[in-house]
């Protein structure tokens, strides 16, 4: 009689302990989940390029910074920044010359709202002055050509690949389904 009462409140025990940690993975998943929710029901921020942004402005001047759109050049003459505001949104473009490419990284707020890779046709030649060309502006070059870049969201996209929390959901309800499967057989042998 002793041993089955026993058995029977290291079962209950058991059963509580397991029932907690079951409630705590299921609460900390709603949260991951919510959370999640939240990152992709948020507007994505629009992508406003500097040239939409600055309207007509003076591409002759050796600084075409108007009251729109300001630009900041390295030693060499080269654009290095241009700062924007469209709307509620203030944008900064930085450019970063490696490997002979040109990479144009734009920032809405604190995100990346496009990056871009350029090849110059020619050296840089602060005499050229500036173009424009997708919607960017360069100092010192006569044509540059876009090199087509794949992000990581977009292979992750193309491949079907699901994301992080898409694969820790999955987990932990695998994690939840033998859990249970314990505690039925641990019950069963207890009895």
């Amino acid at each position: 009689m002793k041993k089955r009462i026993l058995t029977a409140i290291c079962a209950a025990v058991a059963f509580i302990m397991i029932a907690f940690a079951l409630s705590s993975c299921m609460m900390t998943g709603s949260n991951t989940q919510a959370e999640t929710e939240d990152a992709t029901t948020a507007a994505p921020i629009p992508l406003v390029t500097p040239s939409e942004a600055a309207g007509e402005i003076d591409l002759a001047k050796d600084d075409p910074s108007n009251d729109a759109v300001k630009f900041t050049f390295d030693d060499a003459g080269r654009v290095s920044a241009c700062e924007y505001k469209s709307g509620d949104v203030e944008y900064l473009v930085s450019y970063n010359y490696r490997d002979g490419n040109v990479e144009v990284y734009t920032f809405g707020g604190e995100s990346v709202v496009d990056y871009k890779l350029f090849k110059p046709a020619a050296d840089f030649d602060k005499s050229v002055g500036f173009i424009e060309m997708d919607g960017y502006f360069f100092n010192g070059y006569k044509t540059l050509e876009a090199v087509p870049v794949e992000t990581e969201t977009e292979a992750a996209t193309e491949t079907g690949t699901e994301t992080e929390t898409g694969t820790e959901t999955e987990a932990a309800t695998e994690t939840e389904a033998e859990t249970e499967t314990e505690t039925d057989t641990e019950t069963e042998t207890a009895e």
